[in-house]
């Protein structure tokens, strides 16, 4: 901490496109570590073979250095999926929830846990809600020629990823709630405690495939 020296590196993405699009969290010694891809931007090359990516969140032991202790897949017995694109946000006892965002599919069918908003078990890495906000969204950028590539999805979907970080927000009262925006331009307010039920929307863009909020 004193020179930046670098202490250590370890690559935690097991695809050749895998990528952290969010910010590692620390917690009670694990390290959380969303991982995402760029399979869907590879995908324009007419010539590449995709997708075989999908996202993931892994946690660690940050004293072992990232030995991997669980990775928990957010496409459950499904095709590729762009995600997790922001990062997670563990909370302790009694909640003992992760949050993360995720992106859209690249394949079609399309999954439920696509454009949504998953809570991660801390101890176990299993799904323990998600809360889908653009439902059957499937999308690459081979979408964005015209006509569209071979390999976009038909039809395209409008890339409404979860771009930033979910927020646990304090309110007056003191409860606390998950709040997220989405590349739809739409803000989202959750309640963690009900499985993600919604308490409030707001939108506050047009929004788009580069539009919206990030």
């Amino acid at each position: 901490m004193a020179t930046g020296a670098l202490l250590w590196r370890r690559r935690v993405g097991r695809h050749a496109t895998s990528s952290a699009t969010g910010s590692p969290a620390l917690h009670d010694g694990q390290l959380f570590v969303p991982i995402s891809s760029s399979d869907s931007v590879v995908a324009a090359d007419p010539h590449y073979e995709c997708c075989t990516a999908s996202g993931a969140v892994l946690c660690g032991s940050f004293r072992a250095i990232l030995k991997s202790r669980e990775r928990t897949r957010s496409v459950p017995g499904s095709g590729p999926l762009r995600v997790p694109r922001s990062g997670p946000a563990p909370r302790s006892t009694p909640r003992g929830r992760n949050y993360a965002g995720t992106g859209q599919n690249y394949t079609r069918p399309a999954t439920g846990t696509s454009d949504a908003i998953i809570a991660l078990d801390i101890g176990t890495g299993k799904l323990a809600w998600s809360f889908q906000a653009t439902v059957g969204n499937a999308w690459k950028l081979a979408c964005q020629s015209r006509p569209h590539g071979r390999t976009c999805p038909d039809p395209p979907g409008p890339d409404h990823d979860f771009g930033m970080s979910p927020m646990l927000v304090a309110r007056p009262d003191g409860k606390e709630i998950l709040v997220a925006g989405q590349k739809s331009g739409t803000v989202w307010a959750l309640e963690p405690d009900d499985d993600g039920a919604i308490l409030w929307s707001t939108q506050v863009g047009k929004g788009g495939a580069l539009g919206g909020i990030h």
